[in-house]
């Protein structure tokens, strides 16, 4: 097995998060097993990591020794790893020896023999340099591990870091691995995952608006995180792209520089799709930022990818009730691709889409502290597996905190291209005794709403907020004539409706007479998003566009078995 003692010292590997947030190599289980020393005919080390938390695990690291005498020893190194380092350094390195397994069992003897440093470098490529304790018969030893084998597919980390790439610039030691991204990328930038790149203020894809159009390429693996300097943002313009696709097993995180709501400013994606606040052709501008340009009559138009996406603690207010979300979507068209995104925390809403057409799949929003999906300006996209979680725990939940937030334009409620997105198999689950309500929708919205649970929220479930949506959602007679219905649906809240004598009919007259539409007991499992048993399945696959998978259950999730949040999402509860 290993060399004896003292010729030579396989080591053992542990890490632990410094303040700062480098992380060109993010720890996690691709990297547990056997590594080696090839010149040393095979001596090496196992790794194994054991999540314990949010961003947290252990990773212990053994191996199997002798002394000069034939004593054999095990030496193990074990730590706390925090999201957020690649280079380890004074790890306590301990013998241990004695001990039995079984009844009765007794536990073994330990003694710190020295520290070891360790840097990993990719998949493939371990450096760790052993320090002997005073009085201890070791040499310190210097050692470069590889895989025996072919390195896992799930780990991606398959390049040294060498430079920065183009459009971005090294901050601080070469040693760090940290890059700046430019303020403005024109032309093809790829991020590889092997260094973190930092936003510092606003940083555009793009110049203009289908002016000096830029393409950003995101490896799966890579961590971006906010400088901490105000507005720090990553902004599309129209005409240019995002292709940031990640994997289940190595998500692409966008986060702040610590893990408090606000912490950076968050993600803008801008396109050339439609938009009702410019009605003679001219661009639409955001609201927060007002140079900010989009929309048009692309409605097919691509602004790229998100796939596997994580944006943490995002969101700033700019002036109040002007606000940066975690993710700002203004008129961006159905060519974008945009499956297992995950928003988690963040100051203002989780995910806004100021017009547009585009289309998603497998959203999860935890935390939000206003909105969780807020529409606006004419938004006619389609939506299918949706996790909404008010979680005060993790975002403070105001008391206009809604679930989602529907309008039409704020000034012309009738104004065409109407807000109608169509939204199947999501779940809306409240704060309890935080939060407002469930579904607000006003302003003339529409909507086609299917196979949708509301559970838990303090205020009401469903609210209409003026006579314009009232109009737009037909009648309780005809609950299907107008641009606003639902179907499949199921609501378990303190109070379920708003309903006013004084208001054109009762919500919840219209909402009964919707095709199964129900309410009653939380069906669901505790405090778990998975129904209990088969409460919530249903008899017909209704889907209202080409673009939804046809199911036979209310809710993001058929089951517990069915989680397709599991292993690419952060802190999921």
């Amino acid at each position: 097995m290993f060399k004896r003692f003292p010729t030579k010292l396989a080591g053992a590997v542990a890490l632990a998060l410094g303040a700062q947030a480098n992380a060109a190599l993010i720890v996690n289980d691709s990297l547990e097993g056997a590594w080696y020393n090839a010149a040393e005919s095979g001596r090496g080390l196992m790794i194994d990591y054991i999540p314990t938390g949010p961003g947290v695990g252990t990773l212990f690291t053994a191996l199997f020794a002798y002394e000069p005498g034939g004593t054999q020893n095990w030496i193990v190194l074990s730590t706390t790893v925090n999201e957020g380092e690649f280079r380890f350094n004074n790890v306590p390195a301990l013998r241990f020896s004695g001990g039995t397994f079984g009844n009765p069992f007794t536990n073994p003897n330990s003694q710190q023999v020295g520290t070891a440093s360790l840097t990993f470098n990719s998949c493939n490529d371990l450096r760790i340099s052993f320090t002997p304790a005073a009085g201890v018969n070791l040499p310190a030893a210097n050692y470069t591990f590889s895989r025996p084998g072919a390195v896992p597919s799930t780990c991606v980390y398959t390049q040294p870091f060498t430079a920065c790439p183009t459009g971005t610039t090294a901050v601080g030691a070469a040693e760090n691995r940290t890059c700046k991204i430019n303020n403005t990328i024109t032309g093809d930038v790829r991020l590889t995952n092997n260094a973190t790149y930092v936003i510092d203020g606003p940083t555009r894809v793009g110049s203009g608006r289908n002016t000096g159009q830029g393409r950003l390429t995101i490896d799966p693996g890579t961590l971006i995180t906010g400088s901490g300097a105000a507005l720090s943002y990553l902004a599309v313009q129209p005409g240019s792209r995002l292709f940031a696709e990640g994997q289940p097993f190595a998500p692409i995180i966008f986060t702040g520089p610590t893990r408090s709501n606000g912490s950076w400013a968050g993600l803008v994606i801008a396109g050339n799709s439609q938009c009702n606040a410019s009605q003679d052709g001219t661009p639409c501008t955001f609201e927060a930022v007002a140079a900010q340009q989009f929309g048009g009559n692309l409605t097919t138009e691509s602004s790229g990818i998100l796939k596997y996406v994580q944006v943490r603690y995002a969101g700033q207010e700019v002036r109040p009730n002007e606000e940066l979300n975690s993710i700002t979507l203004l008129g961006v068209g159905s060519g974008t691709v945009m499956e297992n995104v995950q928003v988690y925390g963040g100051l203002d809403d989780g995910l806004e889409m100021f017009g547009g057409t585009v289309n998603g799949k497998y959203l999860a929003v935890i935390g939000a502290e206003d909105d969780s999906l807020d529409f606006d300006l004419g938004y006619q996209g389609s939506l299918q597996f949706a996790y909404i979680r008010q979680v005060p725990a993790v975002g403070n939940v105001g008391g206009d905190s809604n679930g989602i937030e529907s309008d039409n334009h704020p000034n012309s409620f009738d104004l065409q291209p109407r807000t109608r997105p169509a939204i199947s198999n999501f779940t809306l689950i409240g704060a309890g005794t935080a939060g407002n309500e469930g579904i607000r929708l006003r302003r003339g919205s529409g909507a086609v709403y299917s196979k949708g649970v509301v559970v838990g929220f303090a205020g009401e479930g469903l609210n209409f907020n003026d006579a314009a949506t009232f109009t737009v959602a037909g009648t309780p007679q005809s609950p299907s004539s107008g641009d606003l219905t639902m179907r499949d649906m199921f609501l378990s809240n303190a109070t379920n409706f708003e309903d006013a004598s004084a208001d054109p009919y009762l919500v919840s007259q219209w909402y009964a007479g919707g095709v199964n539409n129900r309410v009653g007991a939380n069906p669901l499992s505790g405090t778990t998003p998975f129904p209990a048993g088969t409460a919530l399945n249903i008899a017909n696959t209704y889907a209202p566009t080409l673009f939804f998978e046809s199911t036979d259950y209310i809710g993001a999730f058929r089951n517990a078995e069915d989680n397709w949040a599991a292993g690419w999402t952060y802190d999921f509860r």
